[in-house]
């Protein structure tokens, strides 16, 4: 049986966090100078595990793995070829739309990436990208760079390098008390640490807390990897302290900008006034923070540089740190002035994730060719923080289902004055509105695909002639749900009390067409026939009216879809709306089919109904 990685190890204890947080990456770069097999198994057993504590090592999933016969376990390997034959990259790919034998997941294992040239690559990006929910991949690389960085992008980079000295009893506690920022803890932990220990070794463990807090400084400036002797320590406060922790700060101060010279103000979007009131409400309580209307008191657009000098007239040499985010780190050269911000402030940026490969080495290109052009050093720091744009938070606020994600009175606030678009009548919009709402909950991308069904719906309903008004309306809001996430999908589920079939649950990518239906209905008041052909715009049904048909087939042929086939689904709408959808589903049927991936019942109820009624005519 293969040695595995010790319960203390910094390893282990990563995965059993992620996997007790349900955050375990259904696509992992394992790396490093441990065994790579003993990791990778530890780690597959964690996603098939059953236990409470994943993985346990006990159940019956777990000893499969460890003996190696687990049936959803699958090793990818060619022990007989350099590099992976053709055939044993389309078996895997035809093999992960196959729902799991026993397990709730599925696990591929791929034991030498050196074996992988590009083509294996690209083909297994795509299934990554886009396999079923159940389905996991872990890529063991001694050198991860041998993988495209379109893989490794996709992947969460997980270290393994053998055994560390695990920690001495009680740090952790401590480390956690520590890194809340807050005096009640440390001293409850540190009051129930000296009634069971002797002074000498408590006053040991706070040496080791020193030196963890040393390596975090060191991992939060791009240090691989701290010393072994205090590494979990290190890496809990490294994800755990604040900025103002980590960089010594007295003071933060936050700045709503007037006008934000980098983007438009969204229509719509609250004041100056309104938007200081949410930030003073949202820091209500924390010391060491204020907020400035600095910016709000100053005309014209709201330029940093000019933000900064005023600060350093008014703080004379005390030292500046300038927080940003990723996004605005890695456009930095395109601000105003942006030697001068860099003499007037240290750039620092709060990096949104630290295990992704991708972002990490453009931050890291970015700080130095920021140093090479301005001779000054940025601070990255990658702490835990969560993963959402402003975009995103907009989006929940919108559908009622951002509990949890801002401040109760700012939360309050916001509905009180009905900010944001939350709580406004969308019932009964003209259309030019309805769109701007509906284009407004999309990224880029999704806004073209949005605007393209709703003109094709508009073109197919001129030619069969159907209602081009409620075909307009029916296409710019098929999509409406599509950004959220499964779990955001399924808060709306329980918001309307939708009811789900169990195909839906193993399928939730369909979810979006039933949530986006009940949007219509309760949001914008649309019509039956308009949330009828929105409900079924992915799967068809049988009988479906004309209305129905054309959402269905224009979110097929829009102009920007590309897939193989769509030309001849198009030429078939141009000639006949049946024979145009009866071609969309035999299409689709016949793909599932083939990547041997499960296919909704009701499109082929669809598509035999379509079948028999061109029969009878």
């Amino acid at each position: 049986m293969v040695q595995l990685p010790q319960e203390n190890s910094i390893f282990a204890r990563t995965v059993r966090r992620a996997a007790g947080e349900d955050r375990l990456s259904h696509a992992v770069i394992l790396t490093g100078r441990g065994d790579l097999t003993a990791a990778a198994r530890f780690l597959a057993a964690a996603h098939v595990c059953e236990g409470t504590d994943r993985p346990c090592l006990r159940c019956r999933h777990c000893r499969k793995v460890l003996e190696g016969i687990h049936p959803d376990v699958i090793p990818v390997l060619d022990t007989e070829h350099k590099e992976l034959t053709v055939e044993a990259v389309r078996a895997l790919r035809k093999d992960v739309y196959i729902r799991p034998n026993e397990a709730r997941r599925k696990v591929y294992v791929i034991s030498d990436c050196r074996q992988l040239n590009q083509r294996d690559q690209d083909v297994l990006l795509k299934v990554v990208e886009e396999g079923p929910p159940y389905a996991a991949f872990i890529f063991c690389a001694d050198a991860p760079a041998a993988l495209l960085e379109t893989v490794r992008s996709r992947c969460a980079l997980l270290k393994y390098d053998g055994e560390d000295a695990p920690l001495s009893d009680g740090t952790a506690e401590l480390c956690r008390a520590f890194a809340s920022g807050r005096l009640l803890p440390v001293t409850t932990a540190l009051l129930s640490r000296e009634q069971s220990l002797k002074r000498e070794t408590l006053q040991a463990q706070l040496e080791e807390l020193w030196r963890a807090a040393a390596e975090a400084l060191l991992v939060q400036q791009g240090k691989a990897r701290p010393d072994p002797a205090c590494a979990e320590a290190a890496l809990l406060l490294a994800d755990r302290l604040t900025a103002r922790q980590l960089l010594g700060l007295d003071k933060i101060l936050l700045i709503p900008a007037a006008i934000p010279p980098h983007k438009a103000v969204a229509e719509g979007s609250p004041d100056g006034k309104t938007r200081l009131a949410l930030t003073q409400l949202a820091i209500a309580g924390e010391t060491g923070m204020e907020v400035s209307r600095i910016e709000l008191d100053r005309p014209g657009p709201s330029y940093t540089v000019d933000t900064l000098r005023a600060l350093r007239e008014s703080y004379g040499q005390d030292e500046l740190f300038l927080l940003m985010g990723t996004d605005m780190f890695l456009s930095f050269f395109q601000w105003r002035e942006p030697e001068a911000i860099a003499k007037l402030a240290t750039p620092v940026c709060m990096a949104r994730v630290r295990a992704d490969a991708a972002l990490s080495a453009a931050l890291q290109q970015q700080s130095q060719a920021v140093e090479t052009a301005f001779g000054i050093r940025p601070i990255v720091l990658q702490n835990e923080c969560l993963e959402i744009s402003s975009t995103e938070a907009r989006r929940l606020l919108f559908f009622g289902i951002a509990d949890g994600l801002l401040h109760p009175d700012v939360l309050a606030k916001i509905e009180r004055e009905k900010l944001y678009g939350v709580g406004g009548d969308y019932r009964g919009l003209p259309f030019e509105d309805l769109r701007r709402v509906s284009l407004s909950l999309h990224k880029e991308k999704r806004r073209a695909h949005t605007q393209g069904v709703s003109d094709t719906a508009v073109q197919l309903a001129q030619k069969y002639g159907a209602d081009t008004q409620l075909a307009a309306r029916a296409g710019i809001l098929h999509d409406v749900t599509k950004a959220l996430t499964p779990g955001e999908q399924q808060a709306l589920i329980g918001r309307w009390q939708l009811p789900v079939t169990e195909f839906e649950r193993a399928n939730p990518q369909l979810l979006h067409a039933k949530t986006g239906a009940a949007a219509a209905q309760s949001i914008f008041g649309e019509s039956d026939a308009v949330v009828s052909a929105i409900k079924y715009h992915t799967t068809g049904k049988p009988d479906m009216t004309a209305l129905e048909k054309i959402i269905y087939l224009a979110d097929m042929i829009e102009p920007n879809r590309t897939y193989p086939g769509v030309d001849a689904i198009r030429e078939a709408a141009a000639r006949d709306l049946d024979a145009g959808v009866l071609l969309a589903l035999e299409r689709t049927i016949a793909f599932l089919q083939e990547e041997r991936a499960a296919v909704c019942e009701t499109s082929i109820h669809a598509r035999d109904w379509l079948l028999q009624a061109r029969k009878e005519l």
